[in-house]
């Protein structure tokens, strides 16, 4: 707008009055027009775009306050600011100006230096304004162009993320049928092969396959609740000891093969909470099993469940040999098991899952070594909705 020439419409039913304006403003090179009737300037404004409107209030076929309502109705000319110029010098006039829509009163006789200090002021903020809509209008023009990017963007990622679950469902599915294949054939050679020698073969194969089996349930339980992320888990009431001792029972055998003894300590018999039961039994499975894992022969794992203010928090403890503490940060992260020591071979995927089952029923997690440096502890808070 450097070099747009402001316009100004003067509007008086008496020329001479029109004449003294345009004198003053003259000299300020503003484009002037002049109407001396309501009608005239009516017509006018239909047919120009005005940055400013000087207007008598007494003229005999309408007056200023009933034209300045009609221009209120006018698309091209409601948000143009309107000066009365007016003899009447009362409180009550002056104010009905303000209330039909004018930004200012000045009353006759005028001074010429406030007149043109107020027509600059006016014009100034009507060219402010305008250059605001522009930045306005070119923000919202930016704005709805990256949201459409975005939206494009995202729509793309929904796309790969799908693709990238399908693949990993196709992975897992595909991985069962070589693995009952080897598990007939394994079969089949113990009959075959009873010599004791091949025993430690056995054990090796089987521990792989465990293992291959383990990753395969994890690597589909994690698609399928990255796949259904924003779907309603299956809420149902959950009994803090029940579910505990069916954790424990699932790892009875494994228990005893370690000689580890589980001291588990519950402040009230009675908690409960909402949840997903196979969901929520899985993550504490993968808790217990772990600590037991990496726990010494003959050690000790500590299971303590108990309710603070709105939450349930358990507290599995464990004498292992502890964390990294280079791996403290990237627990949770998928796919990553760097520099995790005491949950090497795969558990950085089975925290990936422990954390998304949590996460899911608006829980935390959170793991730390323990203070006396022997072992960790897995702490689990989840909302007491039961």
């Amino acid at each position: 707008m450097n070099n747009y020439v402001p316009k100004i419409l003067l509007v008086d039913d008496i020329p001479q009055n029109i004449q003294i304006l345009g004198s003053f403003l003259s000299d300020l090179k503003y484009h002037l027009s002049y109407a001396t009737s309501a009608m005239e300037a009516l017509r006018l404004v239909k047919f120009n775009d005005y940055d400013l409107i000087l207007l008598d209030i007494m003229m005999p076929d309408m007056d200023g306050f009933s034209l300045c309502q009609e221009f209120q109705q006018m698309s091209n000319v409601k948000e143009v600011p309107i000066i009365f110029i007016s003899a009447r010098t009362d409180q009550e006039s002056i104010l009905k100006g303000f209330q039909m829509g004018g930004v200012d009163y000045i009353t006759k006789p005028f001074n010429s230096h406030e007149l043109i200090a107020r027509v600059k002021t006016h014009i100034e903020l009507r060219n402010q304004k305008c250059m605001l809509q522009q930045v306005n209008s070119s923000l919202e023009e930016i704005v709805s162009k990256r949201t459409e990017e975005l939206r494009k963007a995202n729509t793309k990622l929904m796309k790969l993320d799908d693709a990238k679950n399908d693949f990993l469902q196709l992975i897992s599915h595909e991985l069962r049928t070589p693995l009952n294949n080897i598990t007939l054939l394994l079969d089949v050679l113990k009959l075959k092969l009873v010599d004791e020698k091949y025993n430690n073969y056995f054990i090796r194969i089987e521990d792989s396959m465990r293992r291959l089996i383990e990753f395969s349930e994890l690597a589909l339980l994690i698609t399928s609740l990255s796949a259904s992320a924003n779907k309603q888990l299956n809420w149902n009431k959950i009994m803090v000891k029940d579910l505990m001792d069916s954790v424990l029972q699932k790892n009875a055998s494994f228990i005893a093969e370690k000689d580890i003894k589980v001291c588990n300590t519950l402040e009230v018999s009675d908690l409960s909470f909402m949840g997903e039961y196979f969901l929520i039994e899985k993550s504490f499975d993968i808790i217990v099993n772990n600590s037991i894992k990496y726990s010494e022969y003959g050690g000790s794992v500590y299971i303590v469940a108990e309710k603070i203010d709105s939450n349930i928090v358990f507290r599995i403890k464990d004498e292992g040999c502890g964390f990294d503490e280079s791996a403290m940060e990237s627990f949770f992260t998928a796919f990553s098991v760097a520099h995790i020591d005491h949950h090497q071979q795969g558990f950085g995927l089975s925290l990936r899952l422990l954390n998304m089952i949590i996460a899911a029923h608006y829980g935390k997690v959170e793991i730390l070594n323990n203070p006396d440096g022997i072992g960790a502890t897995v702490s689990v808070s989840l909302k007491d909705k039961g």
